[in-house]
């Protein structure tokens, strides 16, 4: 690769189709455009050469959004040493960023609104009507849910706030609507509290529930994690310093009832809030301004599962290849949709857990420049609950600026950062085998990544620094 040439795409060895007679030539995508793998259609199949001597097939699941399996893309061992690692590091609880549910809203939340009491009656009425999108007078379930407080990693159907009308007494002639005067005396401070022991006592109410670590992939790190990358490198036939100046790997484990209920990896254009990881000023004393000020932006999802459950754990994709999908279907449709403990079944997609298997799919369509365009909302998925043992999964997101001379500008800072000298491929598969492989495969290691998973491991104090791209982006 060229230095000073960030838009340059790495050309993978051979590409052999199968599934479909006179299958489109896999070409990399000209310079300053994004490349995409064609899907072609559902159950093609193509047989990539992503190492040296090495094939991996990677079939289309989906076309809406592009969605592609590829069977033992890891191996047993790689898998049991990325989980080693993220044990010797220690997990952290799993945050979100919003209630999925709200994706789609604009409103301001009650949290703004509980002074209403003291506050002139104009301005009671102004937000009573701002909130009452359907303007027939009355806040029904789905208007109150989605101006909730916005109580961290709560998720509340339409069932649970009829439930809050009755417990809270707030729906005063039991009608399931809020009017304007029993709107006027809701307690913010009471329903943060009954949303609270909501998500204690059921766990379905919760958007996610997990734990998580963030691992380096830097030159410097574990062989594994490198090797990991190279191989992404070659999947997605994007430049190495978008790789390397993409987030962490994050590595997340799943206990009996741990799931995350759909929700959309990355958010769309807006150009009032710029992308996280390419802003260059970032602010860290200031951490959690600059993250409500910026957005995710990220292209790829590349999923690895890291064991075999043993009973549930599926990742969910509810709007796989609908025929279309509106806001207000969301809307319509939010608890069959977004809630994957009650529903995981329903969704049109459902990819099972097998442990080595990674699944790629694109967060967003390219315009008509070819780069970065408006976020798939076929895109939306989750993970459903794992009813027996445990599953450990690993992600890795590929950023890109929507705002091209931005991203290049990023790349660049980083050309200047790190050595961006290609591996010996095979001296790097010769440094695994010695390194790792013997190790994971013996009796003493698999005997201590057991004992550290049941003594159900936190973060360690010690950990190395993070690069501050990662840190807008627990949530999720």
């Amino acid at each position: 690769m060229l230095r000073g040439a960030p838009l340059v795409f790495v050309l993978i060895t051979c590409v052999c189709a199968q599934g479909v007679d006179n299958a489109p030539p896999e070409l990399d995508a000209p310079p300053g455009r994004l490349f995409r793998l064609d899907p072609v259609e559902i159950g093609f199949e193509r047989v990539l050469e992503l190492e040296p001597g090495k094939m991996f097939t990677v079939q289309t699941v989906s076309m809406k959004p592009p969605v592609f399996e590829i069977l033992n893309f890891l191996s047993d061992s790689e898998c049991d040493r990325i989980r080693h690692i993220a044990l010797e590091e220690g997990l952290d609880n799993s945050t979100v960023a919003e209630d999925p549910q709200t994706r789609f809203t604009a409103t301001q939340g009650l949290d703004e609104t509980q002074q209403v009491t003291q506050d002139k009656d104009d301005q009671i009425l102004r937000m009573f009507e701002e909130f009452d999108w359907s303007q027939d007078g009355l806040l029904d379930a789905r208007e109150v849910r989605d101006i909730l407080p916005p109580e961290r990693n709560a998720f509340m159907s339409l069932r649970d706030i009829h439930e809050l009308f009755a417990d809270l007494g707030i729906d005063r002639n039991s009608d399931g609507f809020l009017d304007l005067d029993e709107y006027k005396v809701t307690s913010e401070a009471d329903i943060r509290d009954w949303m609270q022991k909501k998500m204690n006592s059921d766990k379905t109410r919760v958007t996610r529930e997990s734990k998580q670590v963030w691992l380096s992939q830097n030159d410097a790190q574990d062989v594994v994690l490198r090797s990991l990358r190279e191989r992404v490198i070659a999947l997605t036939r994007l430049p190495r310093t978008l790789i390397k100046g993409s987030e962490l790997l994050q590595v997340v484990k799943y206990s009996v009832g741990g799931h995350y209920h759909a929700h959309y990896d990355s958010e769309d254009i807006n150009s009032d809030m710029p992308c996280h990881h390419s802003t260059i000023d970032y602010d860290e004393q200031n951490d959690d301004l600059f993250l409500r000020k910026h957005r995710l932006c990220r292209y790829i999802t590349i999923l690895y599962y890291l064991n075999d459950v043993d009973d549930g754990g599926k990742t969910a994709f509810p709007l796989a290849d609908n025929e279309t999908i509106n806001d207000d279907e969301l809307n319509e449709n939010s608890d069959t949709i977004y809630d994957l403990s009650h529903h995981c079944k329903d969704a049109k997609l459902i990819v099972e857990p097998v442990k080595g298997k990674a699944v790629m799919w694109y967060n967003h369509r390219l315009d008509e420049t070819g780069w970065l365009g408006e976020l798939d909302m076929f895109a939306l998925h989750g993970g459903c609950d794992v009813h027996s043992g445990t599953k450990w999964i690993a992600n890795n997101w590929i950023n890109v600026d929507n705002v091209r001379e931005k991203q290049e500008q990023y790349q660049k800072k980083l050309e200047s950062e790190v050595d961006l000298e290609f591996y010996d491929e095979n001296e790097m598969r010769i440094e695994v085998e010695n390194e790792y492989v013997k190790n994971v495969n013996d009796d003493v290691t698999k005997s201590a990544i057991l004992n550290a998973e049941n003594a159900d491991v936190t973060r360690s104090k010690l950990k190395t620094e993070e690069p501050r791209n990662v840190h807008a982006n627990d949530e999720l």
